[in-house]
């Protein structure tokens, strides 16, 4: 017991000893004082103090609250608050009953933020302090856009909106977190290219996640995981990066190469052999092909050889690109 219960009991003690003993044993007996250690008490929930109680008559009395889901009390006088709200706890003693009025405090939580703003995998801690030692429940509306664990660490799941309520006894409080839509940036909004080159798009994303690379014309230029990017033919493609429903494009331009041959026109005598140059702007090979090969052939490296009088065009492609060289052929 404290000082101050002890310093009540000893006072009742010390008036109950001044009663004279003829003054009435049965009205004493029937209708004794009761003094208590506190008459009124204001508690947090969770709290718990014991009530002590004495009787004129030296009799045991017993407690009872009229709200137990408010303060509950022992037959030892121990009173524990439970909810919050007001309530008594009845002290009776044969036809004597006095109370004590408790009130119960509803929890304060008090949050470090009410609103937040992250990005997608991007983690928040949340501290809270409440006014008692309860329990701290953490919950979100909506895991998709962002989850918390036990200890108020929110996490960014994906763009949009979440309410975490923290839950502790009876009170409650919120803080809405908001999942930012990432910003992407490109290392470049266009390209030109030739067939088979490659080129890597750097991405740079807010949220530092890896985003999902497409073409929409694979026939024309395809892309990797790591955006690198391969000409396929001439043409024009869009290459896109999303995050999170955010994308980003690059227009990628597949150009036809100029093709320059060393000489237009040839004239040969049967047999004689003549290499013809073609520089080809892509730095790709060219295929090489005669349109009369009775007159004249030509293999892949561009040596032409007569074979009988008359006329013939050499041919060179490249990715949709042609040259042409018109070889004469007289006999020896």
């Amino acid at each position: 017991m404290n000082k101050k219960i002890i310093t009540i009991l000893t006072i009742a003690a010390v008036l109950f000893s001044c009663v004279p003993c003829d003054t009435g044993v049965t009205a004493a007996s029937n209708y004794p004082i009761i003094i208590l250690s506190c008459y009124s008490k204001n508690m947090n929930i969770g709290d718990s103090f014991y009530l002590a109680a004495i009787s004129s008559n030296g009799g045991i009395p017993t407690f009872k609250s009229t709200s137990s889901k408010i303060a509950a009390v022992t037959s030892l006088g121990e009173v524990t608050a439970r909810s919050p709200g007001t309530c008594k706890i009845n002290v009776k003693d044969k036809r004597t009953e006095i109370s004590c009025k408790i009130t119960v405090s509803k929890t304060k939580i008090v949050l470090s933020r009410k609103t937040i703003s992250i990005e997608h995998n991007e983690t928040f801690k949340l501290n809270v302090t409440t006014s008692t030692k309860g329990e701290i429940i953490f919950k979100s509306n909506k895991s998709s856009v962002a989850t918390v664990d036990d200890n108020g660490n929110i996490t960014g799941n994906k763009p949009g909106e979440a309410i975490i309520t923290v839950k502790a006894d009876t009170s409650t409080a919120q803080c809405k977190v908001k999942v930012k839509n990432p910003t992407i940036k490109l290392g470049f909004s266009s390209l030109t290219m030739y067939k088979g080159q490659s080129k890597t798009i750097t991405a740079d994303i807010s949220s530092g996640i890896t985003p999902i690379w497409k073409t929409n014309k694979s026939s024309i230029a395809t892309v990797d995981d790591n955006g690198c990017v391969t000409a396929v033919k001439h043409g024009t493609a869009i290459i896109s990066a999303t995050v999170d429903g955010i994308k980003k494009t690059c227009e990628v331009t597949v150009k036809p190469p100029v093709i320059k041959l060393s000489k237009t026109s040839i004239t040969l005598k049967t047999g004689e052999k003549f290499t013809l140059e073609a520089n080809v702007s892509s730095n790709n090979i060219p295929q090489w092909v005669s349109k009369k090969t009775s007159v004249a052939t030509v293999d892949q490296k561009g040596i032409i050889k007569a074979k009988k009088a008359g006329q013939t065009i050499i041919t060179v492609s490249e990715d949709g690109a042609q040259a042409f060289c018109s070889v004469t052929v007289t006999n020896k």
